[in-house]
């Protein structure tokens, strides 16, 4: 077993990060001309995509059972405090960080180069975005990461094969609160310091992130 870090893991200069919301779809074949025209790298949050992808990240065990057996990829990435759910049909790499506090508590992102999260890590497709750093990209295309949608003072979570998930309304502080992170400039002042230059097609909501603001190129 391998700590996911810059030691293990290959680079490029190109990474592709596929959250599960409907931008993907949307957008299925402008994705696979990129990733061919770039050789990309692509990192898949969570689930198998229509896609392929390199390697696939997880963040909990409920999501991992949930989806486990449909991941084709070669490469899964678990946190480390999850080692009891390895199984010998993948090559596993390990995230190693701590359950708290979470990213979107702390004042500013520490990882290491050798892998170590100083907090907790965030959702498949944050986290996913965050480690992509190991595999020293110029460019970092980020799609799928749509956010979720609010109707009056409910959340729903609307996904790239139509599925549809409304949450519970105590569920609405937590939300909140991955929406103020990823407005935020944490994430976006961590890629920069690793000088990667990060893109989205227009349609990707992100969250609802203000892109010029976040120095997010836009891809038609």
């Amino acid at each position: 077993m391998k700590v996911f870090n810059q030691k293990n893991v290959e680079q490029s200069d190109s990474v592709v990060v596929m959250g599960a919301g409907p931008s993907l779809q949307h957008n299925l074949d402008k994705i696979k001309d990129y990733i061919a025209e770039n050789d990309s790298l692509v990192v898949a949050a969570g689930r198998q995509f229509p896609i392929e992808a390199d390697y696939t990240l997880f963040v909990d065990e409920a999501q991992y059972n949930s989806y486990r057996k449909q991941v084709r990829s070669p490469h899964v990435i678990l946190p480390i405090y999850h080692r009891s759910l390895v199984k010998t049909k993948h090559d596993y790499l390990f995230t190693n960080c701590t359950l708290r506090p979470k990213v979107y508590y702390v004042k500013r992102i520490r990882v290491t180069e050798d892998g170590e999260f100083q907090h907790g890590i965030g959702s498949s497709g944050f986290s996913a975005i965050i480690t992509s750093v190991f595999f020293r990209p110029k460019k970092l295309l980020i799609v799928g990461i749509d956010g979720p949608t609010k109707i009056k003072k409910d959340y729903y979570s609307v996904k790239f094969n139509g599925e549809r998930n409304k949450y519970r309304r105590g569920k609405k502080k937590y939300w909140e609160d991955k929406i103020k992170f990823v407005k935020s400039d944490k994430m976006w002042k961590f890629l920069r310091k690793y000088n990667v230059s990060v893109e989205s097609f227009q349609s990707d909501r992100v969250w609802g992130v203000d892109k010029k603001e976040r120095n997010i190129a836009v891809l038609d």
